[in-house]
């Protein structure tokens, strides 16, 4: 099973509950299965903060080079800093240290 080879910076649970979503400071985001107990490398980069859409697809901000990206998905620019807060509901909102919000 891959696990983080460092400090967790974020975690978040798919709205089904059968998956957690993380972010290391490793630059690794792993979706461990809770049902079988397999692990999967969804990503690498600098990301700090996840969130779970409804629809089950991540978003994940960057701790560094600003912005925040769909998972498989867009990126999500504008951002001057690193993204602070991400949150998810029907629509997305993300907050990045400059006072940036998209």
């Amino acid at each position: 099973m891959k696990r983080h080879a460092g400090p967790v910076d974020a975690v978040a649970v798919t709205p089904d509950g059968r998956f957690v979503i993380s972010a290391g400071r490793d630059g690794l985001v792993l979706r461990l299965d809770l049902r079988s107990g397999e692990t999967a490398v969804l990503a690498e980069g600098p990301f700090h903060r996840l969130a779970v859409l409804p629809d089950g697809r991540i978003v994940a901000g960057r701790s560094q080079g600003g912005g925040a990206e769909v998972i498989d998905g867009p990126r999500l620019e504008g951002f001057n800093w690193g993204v602070c807060s991400v949150a998810a509901s029907s629509k997305l909102i993300a907050v990045a240290g400059d006072s940036s919000m998209l």
